[in-house]
C-alpha cells in the first residue's frame, strides 16, 4: 500500500512545490470565468475589430499581446499549463528513483528504451497520485502554519470557481442575449 509520505519528497520543499502546482491548477476556473465576464462586459466580443485587429507591424502585435483582454484570455490556459509542467517536473525525481530500482531488478542498462517510456508513465501516474486529497493534506501538515493558509487559499479558489459559473452565465445571457 502506498501512503502519502511515499510519494512526497523529504522535507518541506517538495510539499511546497506540490501545493503551489495544485493552487495554480485550482486557479484555472476562476481565471477562465473572470476572463469571460470581462471580455463580455468590455464589449470586446461585440466588436470584431477589437477581437481581430489589423496587425501590420511589430508594434501592433506588441499592443495586442499587452492588452488586458488578451492577457485575461491567455491567463487561464497558461496557468493550467504551468501547473501541469511544474507537477510533472516535481514528480520526475521520484519516478526516476522507482524506475532505477525496477531496472536493477530486471537487469536492464540505463540506455534501454523501455525505461524511458516507463518513467514517463510513472511520472504521469505520480502526478495524479500526488494531487489526491490525502497527499495534499500531508504536504500541508509538513508546511505547518503555511499549510493552513494554503488550505484557506484552496477553499477560496474552489468556492470562487463555483460561484463564478452562475455569475458568468448571467452576464453572458444578459449581454449577449
Amino acid at each position: 500500500m502506498i501512503g502519502p509520505d511515499d510519494v512526497l519528497g523529504p522535507g518541506r520543499r517538495d510539499a511546497a512545490g506540490l501545493l503551489v502546482s495544485w493552487l495554480l491548477r485550482r486557479l484555472f476556473w476562476p481565471l477562465l470565468w473572470f476572463g469571460a465576464i470581462v471580455v463580455v462586459l468590455t464589449g470586446v466580443a461585440d466588436d470584431p475589430d477589437r477581437v481581430r485587429p489589423e496587425l501590420t507591424s511589430v508594434a501592433g502585435l506588441e499592443a495586442l499581446l499587452r492588452s488586458p483582454t488578451t492577457l485575461l484570455l491567455v491567463a487561464a490556459p497558461a496557468v493550467r499549463l504551468a501547473s501541469t509542467v511544474l507537477s510533472l517536473v516535481l514528480a520526475m525525481p521520484l519516478a526516476a528513483r522507482l524506475q532505477r530500482e525496477a531496472d536493477r531488478a530486471l537487469q536492464r542498462g540505463p540506455w534501454h528504451p523501455l525505461p524511458w517510456i516507463d518513467r514517463w508513465r510513472l511520472t504521469r501516474g505520480l502526478q495524479r497520485v500526488r494531487w489526491t486529497s490525502a497527499v495534499r493534506r500531508r504536504a500541508r501538515q509538513r508546511l505547518g502554519r503555511t499549510g493552513a493558509r494554503v488550505l484557506v487559499a484552496d477553499l477560496v479558489l474552489l468556492v470562487t470557481g463555483i460561484v463564478m459559473v452562475p455569475v458568468a452565465v448571467a452576464v453572458l445571457a444578459s449581454e449577449l442575449g
